[in-house]
């Protein structure tokens, strides 16, 4: 349930991110309304645990990072009253693995495109 949810925010933010520009300010501020509610539903879907299946840590985790992510990418204010999703997100980020990757020069997260550079909103960084 938890992935499809987050299949859900990821097509969301795809078709903001895809409107002409003519709608693109109408449909960011829908999003951005809509958002909280979406942070509001990753709450109770983690739960106490520290994963999404508690104390297991499993693919969605991982799917849940990359939406995220993005996500904060679009939205980072929205994000400022949920200690428990940005907990969750350094949590995983601290993963020994993930935190190697996250402060090496590999990591593309400071230059990569999360939509196609042709989007209204392609997520690349620093983009206004």
């Amino acid at each position: 349930m938890f992935e499809q949810f987050l299949v859900e925010m990821h097509t969301a933010l795809i078709k903001v991110g895809f409107t002409p520009s003519d709608q693109f300010d109408e449909a960011k501020v829908g999003y951005e309304k809509a958002f909280p509610a979406r942070l509001d539903q990753i709450t109770k879907f983690l739960g106490a645990g520290p994963y999404a299946c508690g104390d297991k840590l499993t693919y969605v985790d991982f799917l849940a990072l990359s939406v995220l992510d993005q996500t904060m990418a679009f939205t980072p204010d929205l994000y400022n009253d949920k200690p428990v999703v940005t907990e969750y997100i350094a949590r995983l980020k601290n993963l020994k693995n993930l935190k190697e990757f996250y402060e090496s020069d590999d990591c593309t997260n400071k230059t990569y495109c999360i939509l196609p550079p042709f989007a209204q909103w392609s997520g690349q960084p620093n983009q206004d």
